[in-house]
């Protein structure tokens, strides 16, 4: 960590920022669009006051690069959220800190890379196929179905074969631990969220978040003695991470490392993709002209043949599309971060034990990068518009630096497969006058179920 600007008589004081105040009562009810109305009235950088503490609400690329990349060792994961989510994931990365994350990063980082994760996409698309015939036998026709559900049955099944190989679990029971996972993440979500209710007294959705922590545990658990016993078929990534080795320490992970680390790959794998894909199809249905270009770009590129991963680069307005969804709706909309000592940043004093609510939904709307922010536009990221030279920081759905997502490349190719297969099979129309409003939860997805028509093509 290099030292810190020192603190002069022109360092402002973050007293100085414009304050919104934050009751809880009001954060209980639309904690999303408090946070969503405070910056974009008050600015980039606004001082929330939550009862006697404030904390900062950040939506500045350069505060972003500031606190994610050149002084990431000053500001470390805070506590509320963190701890919330160790009851979940354990010490997995996602919430492991210094020499530790250090060292399993070091083991898992390799098997995410680009290369490693190439045969992973048959396993998608031969999962996302038999999803795509079975809603064939089961849907009736004209009648709506439930978006969200939608995505996240077809991603649960990619991911879970990915992680899991093909034969441990039966599809169903592979199903139903993708909603056990929803249901325990977005408890932990409210608890991280609220840290302003002690510990002690639970919140609503308590008993389920415990009996879903029994039967995640059980079902993990049931897998990774598969896997250890030699009874998991094929390449799976817990079969990876049993034989992972530290190069500097010659040691593996124990069964508890596996264990926290298969959660938050599966947690992380399947959420957010589902989350992103549901937005996605939001917006195209409102996007005509999107649309059919997509269509074009697929049925040019494809045909009817199921696409590969030699494809991807034929796939490049898919991955725009994908891209400009997850900046209108970062599926991560926020993180906090603690101050460790104290700092100067963009001229401003930053004391010790400062949080910084890091706001990806606002960096992604913030108007100083993105002209006309709340425009589907995925020719934002087409290769021209990428070299114009916008803030590195200001597009961050995998976060950036040392921390960012491990999984981003399996993530990129999971999100354009699928939309690349549901649009040679179906056309997708919204229900009209449904509430879209977007909701703080474990991700951020719609406040109410959305309705769909899928029209086979």
């Amino acid at each position: 960590m290099s030292s810190p600007a020192p603190i002069t008589t022109t360092t402002r004081d973050l007293a100085t920022l414009p304050t919104a105040q934050l009751l809880p009562d009001i954060f209980r009810q639309a904690p999303f669009g408090f946070l969503e109305q405070a910056a974009r009235q008050h600015g980039s950088f606004v001082r929330l006051m939550v009862g006697p503490k404030p904390v900062y609400l950040v939506s500045d690329a350069d505060l972003f690069q500031h606190v994610l990349r050149d002084e990431v060792k000053n500001y470390r994961k805070s506590p509320f959220l963190y701890n919330a989510a160790k009851t979940m994931v354990g010490e997995g990365l996602l919430t492991s800190e210094g020499d530790f994350w250090l060292r399993q990063r070091r083991m898992i980082q390799p098997q995410f890379h680009r290369q490693r994760i190439a045969f992973f996409a048959k396993i998608m698309t031969d999962a996302m196929d038999e999803v795509m015939q079975e809603w064939a036998r089961t849907d009736t026709p004209d009648q709506p179905v439930e978006l969200g559900a939608r995505m996240a049955h077809l991603t649960v099944e990619m991911v879970s074969r990915a992680l899991f190989g093909t034969h441990t679990l039966p599809l169903d029971e592979i199903g139903k631990l993708g909603q056990e996972m929803v249901a325990a993440a977005n408890y932990v979500a409210l608890r991280g969220y609220m840290p302003f209710v002690p510990q002690s007294i639970p919140l609503p959705g308590h008993g389920r978040f415990q009996q879903a922590m029994r039967r995640l545990t059980q079902a993990v658990n049931t897998i990774i003695a598969a896997g250890e016993n030699g009874d998991s078929e094929g390449d799976n990534l817990i079969n990876m991470l049993m034989e992972v080795v530290d190069e500097e320490t010659q040691q593996g992970m124990t069964p508890a490392q596996l264990f926290d680390e298969v959660m938050t790959v599966f947690s992380a794998g399947f959420e957010t993709t589902a989350t992103a894909l549901t937005w996605l199809w939001v917006l195209l249905a409102q996007s005509p002209e999107v649309e059919e270009k997509l269509r074009a770009e697929v049925s040019a590129a494809l045909g009817d043949r199921t696409p590969t991963f030699d494809d991807l680069p034929k796939l490049g307005y898919c991955r725009q599309i994908f891209q400009e969804a997850m900046r209108i709706y970062p599926p991560i909309p926020m993180l906090p971060r603690t101050a460790q000592a104290d700092d100067v940043a963009n001229g401003y004093h930053i004391p010790k034990g400062t949080i910084l609510l890091m706001f990806y939904y606002g960096l992604h709307h913030n108007p100083a990068y993105w002209p006309q922010p709340e425009v589907f536009d995925p020719a934002r990221f087409s290769p021209a518009a990428q070299a114009d030279g916008r803030h590195r920081f200001a597009y961050l759905p995998f976060s950036a630096g040392p921390r960012q997502c491990i999984g981003m490349d399996f993530a990129m190719m999971e999100g354009v497969l699928a939309l690349a297969m549901l649009v040679q099979r179906y056309r997708v129309s919204l229900v009209p006058g449904q509430d879209m409003t977007p909701n703080l939860s474990a991700t951020l997805k719609p406040r109410k179920d959305i309705y769909i028509h899928m029209t086979p093509c």
